[in-house]
Formats: C-alpha cells, structure tokens, sequence
C-alpha cells in the first residue's frame, strides 16, 4: 500500500488562503474531497497563509476537512502551537506532520508533540543540502520521497503529477516508472 499525501489545501495558495479566510467551507470541503476521489490516503492541510492567523486557520481547516473525508490529515506547518491545533482536532490512526528539517529547533518543537500524539512525521535534511534524488522526465513531487522496501529492495517512492517512481537511494537512478492520471 502507497502514501499517497495530496498537497492542494495549502494556504501559501492564493486561491485556497483567499477560501479559507471567506471561511469557505463548501469549497474547502469539495477539494477535500476530489483529493480522496482522486486516490489520496492522507489530506494535507497547510494554515500558513499569515502567521497571526495560523493556529486559528489550522483549527477551521482541521475542523471542515476532518468532517467531510475519513482519511487521514497530513498537519503541515512548522509551528508547533498550529501542529497541536491540527492534532488536537483530528488525530486519526495514520495522522502525519508534514514536516520537520533536522534543526535543533525544530526537533525540540515538533518532535516530542509527535510522540505526544503518536503521529508520523516526515523529516527533510535541509542541514546538508545534499540532493537525494532527481528525476529527469518526471515534473516535481507532490510530497517528499519515502524510503521503503520495494520487491526486496530499499527504494526511494516518489508521486509525481504524471507518475509513481521507484528510484536508487543512492544516486537516484529509475528502477520503474508507473504512469498515473489525476481527476486535477
């Protein structure tokens, strides 16, 4: 089974951080949904249109999307008081915070409220920079690469918005390709 984290509720988005402060619940709600029609198993919520207003936006997204999909939520902030929001909200079995980079700061923040929780987390090296994988036919990610074992091989698992790709973790190198179409 993939992770499939779709990303469109995200408040750095013009259109959606326009919705959520109308308080547009009908159509924060129908994104939600054609996510999950579209074959997401997590929906990831990103409050971070205005930092003042975060913990409160969190809170009203955590709030609309929890009551109209039964998947899990994907919190997705770097503040940890609007973390908590979210988690406080709707901390359903399989719950991610997306993310965390390997920062002092941040690993003190967020780390000990996953725990709290019992949430996954996904964690970027921002530290070093150092490329993990790159695909020259396939447009960007829709969420960070996931390490997994794949046919008995330590893989790299990447969704991109034409495919699925199995890469080396080493270097980065395709090992297959499954093509996907998307309701967007």
């Amino acid at each position: 089974m993939f992770t499939v984290i779709a990303e469109r509720i995200n408040m750095t988005r013009k259109s959606i951080r326009t919705k959520v402060w109308e308080r547009d619940e009908a159509f924060i709600s129908s994104e939600a949904a054609r996510q999950v029609a579209a074959g997401a198993t997590h929906i990831d919520i990103n409050a971070g249109g205005d930092p003042a207003k975060e913990v409160d936006d969190m809170i009203w997204l955590a709030t609309v999307v929890s009551k109209e999909v039964e998947v899990p939520l994907s919190i997705d902030s770097a503040n940890p008081d609007a973390v908590r929001a979210g988690l406080d909200i709707c901390n359903r079995p399989g719950t991610i915070v997306n993310s965390i980079t390997m920062e002092k700061e941040r690993v003190e923040s967020i780390l000990p409220l996953v725990k709290e929780y019992g949430a996954g987390v996904v964690c970027l090296d921002k530290l070093s920079g150092r490329v993990i994988w790159r695909s020259q036919n396939d447009v960007a990610g829709y969420a960070p690469p996931v390490l997994a074992t794949v046919a008995g091989a330590r893989q790299l698992l990447v969704f991109t918005a034409e495919a699925l790709l199995g890469l080396d973790p080493a270097d980065g190198a395709p090992r297959w390709r499954v093509p996907v179409k998307t309701a967007f």
